[in-house]
């Protein structure tokens, strides 16, 4: 992924390959996966991609999920961190991406068998053709994790 011009493309492809984008902000609640998710089928059935919703809500929820974990303890001006999250589309793929404040660069770790965390990772890396992360310049800083799905 290259963001060093601002622009969002995936091995090179350039940025007017995505002909569907949309954001979201939220706070960094519980609720935000729940939410981003919502968002997420009713953003694909606009762009009519339907056949990819189930994964990309898989996705989003568990890129979601590990942001607001990352922001706990992180200070925020106002009173709760925020997450972000970005979908963008053309007719035969999604990228997803999701950005927090929190420093630091998330890592694929093992999961016990009653582990109740720890798989988030692993489900974006089966779901999606390629994932990666990268941290962000200031002034906001954290980082943006995101994920390239090409197949629903």
């Amino acid at each position: 992924m290259d963001t060093t011009r601002g622009e969002v493309t995936v091995d090179g492809t350039p940025p007017y390959r995505w002909v569907h984008h949309d954001y979201l902000e939220l706070s960094a609640l519980p609720t935000a996966p729940g939410t981003a998710r919502g968002h997420a089928g009713n953003v694909l059935r606009e762009w009519r991609l339907l056949t990819f919703t189930e994964t990309i809500q898989m996705v989003v929820s568990e890129l979601i999920t590990n942001s607001v974990t990352a922001t706990r303890g992180i200070s925020w001006p106002g009173s709760q961190p925020v997450v972000r999250l970005w979908l963008l589309a053309d007719a035969a793929s999604v990228l997803v991406a999701a950005w927090d404040a929190a420093p630091g660069i998330p890592r694929r770790r093992p999961a016990g068998q009653d582990a109740e965390d720890g798989r988030g990772l692993a489900i974006v890396a089966a779901l999606s053709a390629r994932w990666d992360s990268y941290q962000c310049a200031e002034p906001y800083g954290g980082k943006v994790t995101w994920a390239f799905i090409d197949t629903p």
